[in-house]
């Protein structure tokens, strides 16, 4: 399934203001362990974060966007 809307957004300074391309996040892996996904992204070419979310929240929510 494919959620409707984004799942992730930038929010924070760090993901709105950067050296190259400003307001942008990309996922580049994820790793789910013990019911938590862990999404690893990269924010404004300058940085790479960590955000988790328990996976049955993401499911659930994916599936309600329909």
């Amino acid at each position: 399934a494919r959620a409707k809307s984004f799942i992730m957004e930038p929010e924070e300074y760090y993901e709105k203001f950067g050296l190259y391309i400003p307001d942008v996040i990309f996922p580049t892996a994820a790793v789910e362990k013990e019911g938590i996904l862990h999404i690893y992204y990269g924010c404004t070419d300058t940085a790479i974060s960590l955000a988790t979310v328990p996976t049955e929240e993401l499911i659930d929510f994916v599936m309600e966007q329909r």
